[in-house]
């Protein structure tokens, strides 16, 4: 990738996927540790955790790396595609009867669980960062 700006916010949606999952749904007890979970969820969250933080630094490498500047419209098209999976599969979990993104204990600043402010964060960054880079054009 070419534009500063557009790295950024690979950056940050990256290191959103990469280390949040990681540092609440296994640095707390309020999932993957939680005695109330099945073990069943437990395994498909920890699944979550490590798919979650691969997309992350993948797309980090991707997004830094030089190598991956020389086909920066391809490079582009993998880190929104990846992203871009991530984030819709945080909503679509929420479709799911009974389901929530919220646990006993999560902050809720403006009464929004903060993992769904993050999510939603990520998510309008993929368009975002899509645009200012694409705007580019493949030789620039």
């Amino acid at each position: 990738m070419k534009n500063k700006a557009a790295r950024i916010l690979v950056t940050i949606s990256a290191l959103i996927c990469a280390v949040t999952g990681a540092v609440i749904d296994l640095g707390t007890d309020t999932h993957v540790f939680n005695p109330e979970w099945p073990p069943h969820a437990k395994y498909h969250d920890v699944m979550y955790i490590f798919v979650s933080a691969g997309i992350g630094l993948v797309c980090l490498w991707l997004a830094w790396s030089k190598r991956a500047r020389v086909d920066h419209i391809l490079t582009l098209q993998i880190i929104t595609a990846l992203l871009g999976m991530l984030w819709v599969a945080f909503f679509v979990a929420l479709l799911v009867p009974g389901a929530s993104a919220a646990t006993p204990g999560m902050p809720q600043p403006l009464g929004i669980p903060v993992n769904v402010l993050s999510a939603v964060v990520g998510f309008l960054s993929v368009p975002l960062i899509y645009w200012l880079e694409a705007r580019r054009g493949p030789r620039a």
